[in-house]
């Protein structure tokens, strides 16, 4: 079935299930309302949270039952973080992710990743303000999730995130360029082989390595970051330079 969201107002702007979806709710095992409040999360290898296994029941009444209790926000936000992994697997609540970017800016570097299969529309408009966000982890997940999006016009921001303070950003940035396969930045990942973090350098080599393998080793700035002081960057050029 498919589950949708409406814009209500209170006594503000807040995301809510349509009242389709409500009945299902409501409608809804009391064994099964309680097992889904229960469902607690474990960690996975990254350290992160994730629901794992799931109730016996329709998936769509428990992913009914899952936003609602991510609606209920009386999970920590790591816990809530879970909740919106669970939903993004889904690949039915992106106009909710949406609605709960403005209201839980605290989840915002867990919703990102629910744009990753968003219409097309609606996940340009949020990789753009998640790239715009003030939080550092927002932007990170921004460019990594941008590398599973090459149908969008996501290389401007990518580019501009090469600028970014904080390396994760930058790194990411790297990475991603060269997943969208677009030769057409390699002159730009060249530009920004001087970056002082060694994490960005060598993926700005992988980048440019994808992008154009038959003309990077060519480069004389691939010959110079043979000397890198970074051990892993010095290699990946040496590398580079030899294949």
């Amino acid at each position: 079935m498919s589950i949708g969201w409406i814009v209500v107002c209170g006594l503000g702007w807040s995301a809510s299930l349509d009242s389709a979806t409500q009945e299902l709710v409501y409608g809804a095992p009391p064994a099964l309302v309680e097992a889904v409040s229960g469902w607690q999360p474990g960690p996975t290898r990254a350290g992160s949270l994730r629901l794992y296994g799931s109730p016996d029941a329709d998936p769509d009444l428990v992913s009914a039952l899952v936003a609602q209790r991510l609606l209920d926000g009386q999970d920590t936000i790591e816990v809530q973080g879970a909740l919106v992994d669970y939903l993004a697997r889904t690949r039915q609540y992106a106009d909710l992710a949406r609605q709960l970017w403005d209201e839980r800016p605290a989840l915002r570097p867990y919703l990102v990743v629910v744009f990753q299969d968003a219409p097309d529309a609606l996940a340009l408009q949020a990789l753009q303000l998640a790239f715009d966000d003030a939080d550092p982890m927002v932007r990170a997940e921004a460019a990594r999730v941008a590398g599973y999006r090459r149908d969008l016009p996501l290389n401007p921001m990518l580019t501009q995130a090469l600028d970014d303070d904080v390396v994760e950003v930058r790194a990411f940035a790297a990475r991603t360029l060269g997943w969208r396969g677009d030769r057409s930045v390699f002159v730009t990942l060249q530009s920004y082989l001087d970056d002082p973090a060694p994490e960005v350098r060598l993926n700005l080599l992988r980048a440019m390595e994808r992008l154009a393998p038959d003309v990077v080793g060519k480069i004389d700035d691939i010959a110079h970051l043979t000397l890198d002081p970074d051990p892993r960057v010095a290699r990946a050029a040496e590398q580079i330079r030899h294949r």
